[in-house]
């Protein structure tokens, strides 16, 4: 198997029961959400569920964890993950943006000396 995890869009109903009930101010009786039938009213865009099972197979079912779990360690370093590709690519442009404002003021080899690192 490919153990796998799928991200938020699919599958329509992680278990999680933020997602499984109505935006406030609806009532939620989160145990009857979570054994509803429905997809959920809420979508959770790019949070990380379980995902398939040892032979490939997914049932996208919240009742069923093991494929459709919403778990804070699994997505903390997801998120993790994403913010320190944030910041890396953030970090590149501004060295980028000091070389193009170097250049400008005739100073671009002063910057090369200071930041070899973004040569």
């Amino acid at each position: 198997g490919s153990n796998a995890e799928y991200m938020g869009g699919f599958p329509l109903q992680p278990a999680h029961k933020g997602a499984s009930c109505f935006p406030i101010p609806a009532e939620c009786d989160a145990e009857q959400a979570l054994k509803s039938a429905y997809p959920n009213p809420v979508m959770l865009t790019g949070a990380l569920v379980s995902g398939p099972d040892e032979f490939d197979a997914f049932m996208d079912n919240r009742q069923l964890p093991e494929y459709s779990e919403v778990t804070l360690y699994w997505n903390a370093g997801l998120v993790a993950a994403q913010a320190g590709l944030l910041d890396t690519l953030a970090s590149l442009q501004a060295a980028q943006d000091w070389k193009a404002l170097a250049h400008w003021y005739g100073a671009e080899q002063w910057v090369i000396d200071l930041m070899p690192e973004t040569n």
